[in-house]
Formats: structure tokens, sequence, C-alpha cells
């Protein structure tokens, strides 16, 4: 199964990283520098429903954030 980077996506409410839970490491959440994941649907349902970003396809929601505040 192909891996990738995710990062957890900035909260709109809070401007903090969301809390997303690792399900192969029971207990622990996605750090918020990312972390290297099997690309499962577990993970692909996170992505669609936006807890997490892939920062390599340019869907960053913390650069756009700071870009709009200047």
């Amino acid at each position: 199964m192909p891996t990738k980077l995710l990062k957890p996506a900035t909260n709109k409410t809070t401007g903090k990283p969301n809390k997303v839970r690792m399900p192969d490491k029971p207990g622990t959440h996605l750090p918020e520098k990312g972390a290297k994941v099997e690309l499962n649907k577990w993970w692909r349902r996170r992505l669609r429903d936006g807890s997490v970003i892939d920062p390599a396809a340019g869907k960053d929601e913390d650069a756009k954030a700071k870009t709009a505040k200047k």
C-alpha cells in the first residue's frame, strides 16, 4: 500500500491543528509536523473530510491562512 506524508489540518474555529487519532497506534495522535502513513481507507476518509492535509498536494491551509492575514 502506498505511503504519504499527512499533517493535521488547522481547526477553523480555534486556529490550532486538529487532533487526529492514529488507528495503528492506539492512544496517539498524528503529530503537528505530520507523519508518513499508509494511505488506506481510514486516511483517505480523513483527507476527504478535511481532518488532515497533504502538504505535497498544495492543500496546506496554514500557508493560505498566513497569506490571507497579510
